[in-house]
Formats: structure tokens, C-alpha cells, sequence
């Protein structure tokens, strides 16, 4: 039963796991009038795999004055842990959430996420991994579909296969290893699981990202709309890795972007 005390709300440091860990536990933003059960955006932060929490919001604060939950995620980071725990995590808390959706007031068929930078491959990965039986760790809520309906990765990179060449510290602390052609790379790169019927993608980018290169995004759209997926690919021009552009935040473009694209896929 939904406490109506939340609502225009919001509940914080829930732990998607039993064990009560603070790297797996979540904030939830609800909308100020209650209605039919909510659709929900989840928010999985950047990072580099290795920084970063729930508290790095992003648009999560902004969703419920469009009636959809935000919710805004940590998950266990690098050097402690390596791939593919932090996407164990982000599947964990997608089924945390299905299984409490009763108690939430949640529609647990219109989930969405998104992400920036490690964030934006862990969201393309979830999406694209979702109930594929790889990649998993079932040990939580194994009933649940970790699926979501709409996903937008924002300065993502798409493939990892070169992780070792181009930052071989990076590559030790999120996989242990630096050493060329391992299949872990391969495993995790978004691009491998690429194949018909996936849900709708938005994918920006900044023309200028000198950290993640835009054609990473770029071929991650051309890629899904090969096999006849519905992708949106939006390049903002000149602006770096964190939307800016000559030090001017583009941020308000970008959630013009992001917020109308769930609203469309989860909302109409």
C-alpha cells in the first residue's frame, strides 16, 4: 500500500539489496498528485566506473512535475569491484524496484533510464543485456524482469574493446587487467548485443567529448537502426563530454531533449 505521506516527495537512502550495503541503495522522487500507477526514469551516474553516487542526480528531481518517478541510483564502484558487478547492481535495482512496484505505485511496465558517461554504457547495457541470461547475478529478486521500455545513454561510449590501448590504468581498475584482446572487453561493451526488437534509444553527444569520443555514439544509433530499432541520435555541436561549450553549460538543451523522449515512451 503507497503512503500518501510521500507524495511531492521524496524517499532516500533505500538499499536495493538485503544486505544494507550504501553502494547499492537508491532515492526515489514521486510526483505531487496521486493517480494511476506512475511510470519511473532511473538515473545510474558517470564516473569512470570508480566516483560518483546517487547524489549526482541529474534529471531525477525534475520527472515527477511530468507524473513519472525519478530515481537516482549508486552502485558498488572500481578498483573495489570489476566488471560486471556495477551492471549486477543497476539490473538489481531495476527488479528491486518491479518487485516493490505494488508498494511504490509503480507501473511496472513503463520503466526508463538513463546515465551519463559509465553511466550511459552501464543504462545501454542494461537495456541490451535485460533478461538475455548473460552477464547477470540472480542472486536478488530473480523473478523480476530487469527489462526497461526506453533508454538514453548520454556520453557513452558504446565498445571497450580498446580500453586496454587508449587508458590502460582505467582498464585496471575496472577489469583488473590491462592486457590486449581479454573477452570481458568484448562482453562488455554495449555494440555486442545489438539485435532486433530492443526498446526506443535516445543517445546524446557532444561533437567536441575529448573524454568519450562521439563516434562512439554514433555507432551505437547506427547500429540499433540497422537492425530496425527506433533511435534517436542527438549531436550537440562543440560541446565536451559534460554538455558545455566554451564553458557554457548546455544542460537546459539537453534536458529538452531527455525529458520529452521518456515522457513520449512512458507517458503517451
Amino acid at each position: 500500500m503507497f503512503d500518501h505521506n510521500l507524495l511531492g516527495s521524496n524517499l532516500k537512502d533505500v538499499f536495493y539489496t538485503p544486505d544494507n550495503d550504501p553502494g547499492r541503495s537508491l532515492d526515489i522522487y514521486f510526483p505531487a498528485e496521486m493517480g494511476e500507477k506512475w511510470p519511473v526514469v532511473i538515473n545510474v551516474h558517470g564516473g569512470a566506473w570508480s566516483e560518483g553516487s546517487k547524489d549526482w542526480l541529474w534529471y531525477s528531481a525534475d520527472f515527477p512535475q511530468h507524473n513519472i518517478v525519478g530515481v537516482s541510483i549508486s552502485y558498488r564502484l572500481s578498483p573495489a569491484v570489476k566488471a560486471p558487478v556495477h551492471l549486477h547492481d543497476v539490473k538489481t535495482a531495476i527488479r528491486f524496484l518491479r518487485a516493490n512496484a505494488d508498494r511504490l505505485n509503480l507501473d511496472p511496465d513503463r520503466f526508463g533510464i538513463m546515465g551519463h558517461s559509465a553511466g550511459g554504457h552501464l543504462v545501454s547495457m542494461a537495456a541490451l543485456t535485460a533478461d538475455l541470461g548473460v552477464l547477470e547475478d540472480n542472486t536478488h529478486y530473480p523473478e523480476f524482469s530487469a527489462q526497461v521500455q526506453a533508454v538514453a545513454p548520454c556520453s557513452g561510449p558504446s565498445s571497450l574493446e580498446g580500453i586496454p590501448v587508449y587508458d590502460p590504468e582505467l582498464s585496471k581498475s575496472i577489469f583488473g587487467s590491462a592486457e590486449p584482446g581479454l573477452p570481458i572487453y568484448r562482453e562488455y561493451s554495449p555494440i555486442t548485443y545489438l539485435r532486433a526488437n530492443l526498446p526506443p534509444f535516445l543517445i546524446v553527444h557532444g561533437t567536441a567529448d575529448n573524454v568519450v569520443d562521439v563516434k562512439q555514439g554514433i555507432t551505437l544509433h547506427e547500429g540499433l537502426k540497422k537492425f530496425g530499432n527506433p533511435s534517436e541520435l542527438v549531436l550537440i555541436d562543440q560541446a565536451d563530454h559534460l554538455f558545455a561549450i566554451d564553458g557554457q553549460s548546455q544542460d537546459e538543451l539537453v534536458k529538452s531533449k531527455v525529458i520529452p523522449f521518456f515522457i513520449k515512451y512512458l507517458n503517451g
